[in-house]
């Protein structure tokens, strides 16, 4: 699963971009015997007046975050994965997103806690840098304040 500014064709070789003209979108490739079969996911998941971006998946894969961009800001969503298919992608609430700022690259892992965190990066209020690395807390019953991850006592290493 990847996010690309593909092109179908290209009809000459000067390309004129223009963000309103083309956008993102997030695709999926399965390797078969005659090489990869590369497609991007449908409309629930690609907003075609979006662009659609940086998808990660749950390690149990049952649930999908990604990033949808707009004129005013980006936004995380998620899409839950049930009979074979996509659900409808859901935008999630202020905790996360916060009208008129930038809120991407998500991140889902499980912490030696035992607990599930959401990771992204926002220049959300409160932000000490121009984007910060936040996280929340996934719950069964939905999700805890986003903190920001300079507030957050998780162990750190030269590496990072």
């Amino acid at each position: 699963m990847f996010s690309s500014l593909r092109f179908d064709s290209v009809q000459s070789k000067r390309i004129e971009f223009s963000a309103d003209q083309y956008k993102s979108l997030i695709y999926e490739g399965f390797l078969t015997s005659e090489g990869w079969n590369i497609h991007p996911l449908s409309e629930i998941i690609n907003d075609s007046l979006m662009s659609n971006v940086n998808p990660c998946i749950t390690a149990d894969s049952s649930q999908m975050y990604f990033t949808r961009c707009h004129s005013k800001g980006c936004d995380i969503y998620v899409s839950n994965w049930y009979d074979d298919h996509w659900e409808n992608a859901e935008k999630l609430g202020p905790n996360i997103n916060e009208e008129g700022k930038v809120t991407t690259q998500p991140y889902v892992a499980t912490l030696g806690n035992g607990k599930t965190y959401l990771f992204f990066s926002s220049n959300r209020t409160r932000t000490r840098g121009k984007m910060d690395i936040w996280s929340v807390e996934i719950k069964k019953n939905g999700t805890k304040f986003a903190v920001s991850y300079t507030h957050l006592t998780l162990p750190t290493t030269p590496y990072v």
